[in-house]
Parts: structure tokens; sequence; C-alpha cells
């Protein structure tokens, strides 16, 4: 459950102290409790053979309680979580490129935004290339025929993400607002450090579980890193101070 799933409890930045802080943890709790669930519901029904062998274990599951409904079920939440996730997963997303690109890290093209549709600006050029990022992984998963691999990568890409999110923790509590100017964790910074760099290390030894596919995998991992890393440089360029999320594109 993101960041970007329970910000908008915030309705204003007082309440963030409060709202944010409380939304997080129940909704991880709340995540904790499903996934708990699935996992016993599957291993009372299916032995460890079965569930290796079952590329879609959740649709068994949902046959196996509702025979009549079970496909329509799970079509309907699928459909639901794929676009509640797109839709956040895009604005957010395509903020970060778009703060990247500010910096020069990408080419001009991609901050590009719209006023129109919200006084703030709509980041459509980051959107535009997530999306054309979005087909190509699809089409490359598509031919290779092989989501256990995709997942194995995703699975350690997402480790190494949230280690970022937490080494941004650290570094803002440099150079961000003094204590008592802005909100802040109260998590100890021992604690954040240990888990930014317990993460990757985590996400590598997903990595290594491949069986037969170790090499791909780090292949694809690796290309991934260097990628975000290149982007990670020191900004090539003076910043140019902004209006809203980003300098307005006149006239789009």
């Amino acid at each position: 459950m993101g960041f970007e799933w329970v910000t908008p409890m915030g309705k204003n930045r007082d309440a963030y102290k409060l709202r944010v802080a409380l939304a997080m943890p129940l909704a991880i709790l709340g995540l904790l409790v499903l996934f708990a669930v699935f996992a016993w519901a599957l291993l009372r029904n299916y032995p460890p053979a079965a569930l290796a062998a079952d590329n879609a274990p959740q649709l068994s599951l949902s046959l196996l309680y509702f025979p009549r409904w079970g496909r329509a079920i799970t079509a309907a939440l699928l459909v639901f979580a794929l676009l509640t996730t797109l839709n956040a997963g895009m604005l957010a997303a395509s903020r970060l490129l778009y703060v990247v690109a500010r910096d020069n890290a990408f080419p001009p093209a991609v901050n590009r935004i719209c006023v129109r549709i919200s006084a703030s600006g709509v980041t459509y050029g980051g959107m535009l290339v997530l999306l054309g990022l979005g087909i190509v992984s699809t089409g490359l998963q598509i031919w290779g025929d092989d989501m256990i691999l995709v997942g194995i990568v995703c699975a350690g890409l997402y480790c190494c993400l949230y280690s970022a999110y937490l080494f941004s923790f650290l570094r803002l509590r440099k150079s961000g607002p003094p204590p008592g100017q802005g909100y802040r964790t109260r998590t100890p910074a021992w604690l954040i450090a240990i888990l930014a760099w317990l993460l990757p290390l985590l996400g590598l030894a997903t990595i290594v579980t491949a069986d037969g596919r170790v090499a791909p995998a780090l292949a694809v991992y690796a290309l991934v890193m260097l990628g975000a890393f290149g982007t990670a440089l020191p900004a090539r360029a003076k910043r140019v101070p902004a209006a809203g999320i980003g300098a307005i594109d006149e006239g789009k």
C-alpha cells in the first residue's frame, strides 16, 4: 500500500501530521492480514507442488470457493486493481519523471505539462513516456513468456526502490526543515539505515533464487539499476524555478 494511496488522507497541511501517520500503518496492517489469510487458504487447500505449478493460484482458489462466480469475481477484482494502481502509479511516477527531466537527466519533452485539466498542471509528457514503457514491457513479457522471471526481477527492483525511499528519509533529515517545523517520522535513524541497506540485499537474494534464470534476471536487474543511477546523478544544469509542479507549458 504505497504512499500514493494514503496521501489523499491529508486534507490540509496540518492533517498530514495525524491522518497520514495513522493511515499508513493501518493500510500496512490491513494488507498483512489480507495476505496472511490468502496464504493460509492456499496452504489449507493445495499441496506445495500444486501451488508451484499454478501460475494463477488466486483464480484457482476463487473457483474452489465460488465455482459459479469465481471467474467473474476474479476478473472484476483484477480490473479494479489494475485501474486503481494504474491511476495512482501514473500520477506518482509521472511527477518523478518530471523532476528528473527538470534536472536535465531526461529530455526536456518529458517535463511538459498541461494546465487546462488542472491548475497545478498534469504531467502528460511523463505519462506518455510511462505509457510507452508499459507497452514495450508488456510486449517483452508476452514474447519471453516467462512470468516467473518477470515477477522475480520486479520483486528485486521493488526492494531497491523502497531502499532508495529510506535513504531519502535520512537525507531529508539533514537537509530538510529543522525539527518542529515539519512532519518527521518517529522511526529512529539507525533503524531506517539498517533497513535501507538490507533491502537491496534482499532483492539480490530474490534474484539468485531463480532456478535456471539467474543470468537473464541479473542482466535485466543490472540494466534497470544502471539506468536509475544514471538519472540520479547530480543535475547537469541549473534548475529553473517552477510554478506549481513545474514551468507552465504555454498554450498546451
